[in-house]
């Protein structure tokens, strides 16, 4: 059995919520990017809901990273008398900012 048929969702629970509501939660679930159900997933079992501007955080900040190995491998780091372990920092404290964006609740 491959994982993915052990996360099935076989359960359904169907709930009434009024015209206002349901759009009240169909707009937040779309502003995160989520499906209907996920949001309301999510919502009910505390979990980080991932946002676009979140996803959008973590992916400069994970271009920047890349840019960064890229001079380092370049030897920029040689030419401007860098010490190669102030790269090795920012590319932690970038890994570090990472995290903590993705962990980060809304």
């Amino acid at each position: 059995m491959s994982r993915s048929e052990n996360r099935v969702k076989k359960k359904a629970y169907p709930i009434r919520l009024s015209e206002q509501d349901h759009a009240t939660i169909a707009a937040k679930a779309a502003a995160c990017g989520a499906s209907f159900g996920g949001y309301v997933r999510a919502c009910a079992m505390d979990r980080v809901i991932p946002t676009r501007s979140r996803e959008k955080q973590v992916n400069e900040l994970r271009r920047l990273g890349g840019l960064l190995k890229h001079l380092y491998n370049e030897g920029a780091h040689e030419r401007a008398n860098i010490d190669p372990r102030q790269f090795m920092l920012l590319l932690a404290e970038i890994r570090m900012a990472i995290h903590r964006t993705e962990a980060a609740p809304e």
